[in-house]
């Protein structure tokens, strides 16, 4: 899901993706279409009950149990060395969400 993010893939058909003719190789090498499918219809990041509380106190709660770790995980693994550059790219986004 996050590589297909990644790729800007949101939209695009999940049969064109998982392609081997069509497709981005990623996508068709690193699991099978059906797999995946069955995988995103089981998962669930949201407890319904408990959404509104979490949304007073944190507007970016519902991608934050996500992103957190990311973040966490992303620092621990990555061992920057010597020829480290820093630098920032600005990106336009068009999307609308209450954390923003």
């Amino acid at each position: 899901m996050y590589t297909r993010g990644l790729y800007g893939e949101k939209n695009f058909p999940l049969n064109t993706l998982c392609s081997t003719v069509w497709g981005p190789p990623f996508f068709s090498q690193s699991m099978d279409r059906d797999c995946f499918k069955e995988i995103t219809h089981l998962l669930c990041f949201d407890h319904k009950t408990e959404r509104s509380e979490r949304l007073k106190s944190d507007k970016f709660t519902l991608a934050s149990a996500l992103w957190y770790p990311l973040i966490e995980n992303s620092a621990t693994c990555y061992k920057p060395g010597v020829n480290l550059t820093v630098d920032e790219q600005l990106l336009p986004f068009k999307a609308r969400g209450p954390f923003l």
